[in-house]
């Protein structure tokens, strides 16, 4: 044999190890594939699963948003109805204190009136006893003094 056929022998020796070893890696690269595949299926998979979990629970949680945006619409009409009741009611309870405050004023006015009346008419009888007194009182010394002339003159 001559050095190019031990050659040649050499190099189909080593191509058919080298097609035994690329048939092995591309059996591996077929196993590889099919796992890749089946992974990026599973995450695929779940992934879904979370997005629907996530869309369940963002619809649950956009009723209950609309649901308390209805109660709170309903709370902030009975507190404004309540607070018109508390500003309608102090009113009127104002509007009984300026009504009775102005009687008590005209009451005040009207005793105040009577007092000074009563006021003058006590003056006035005062000064009526106290005339009747002094007269009374200039008589009895008037009396006195002629009794003495009388006792003088015995």
């Amino acid at each position: 044999m001559d050095d190019q056929q031990i050659q040649l022998n050499e190099i189909i020796a080593d191509s058919k190890y080298n097609n035994n070893s690329v048939s092995a890696v591309k059996s591996k690269l077929t196993d590889l594939s099919k796992a890749v595949h089946g992974s990026i299926k599973k995450v695929k998979d779940s992934q879904q699963d979370q997005l629907n979990k996530i869309m369940a629970t963002t619809k649950e949680n956009s009723d209950g948003v609309s649901a308390v945006k209805s109660k709170l619409t309903d709370l902030s009409k009975a507190i404004h109805s309540s607070i018109k009741k508390v500003k309608d009611s102090q009113q009127d309870q104002l509007n009984k204190i300026m009504a009775t405050t102005k009687e008590n004023s005209d009451g005040v006015s009207a005793v105040k009136s009577k007092l000074t009346d009563l006021s003058k008419a006590i003056h006035s009888s005062i000064n009526k006893v106290k005339d009747s007194q002094q007269d009374k009182m200039n008589k009895i010394i008037a009396a006195s003094k002629e009794n003495s002339k009388g006792v003088s003159a015995l």
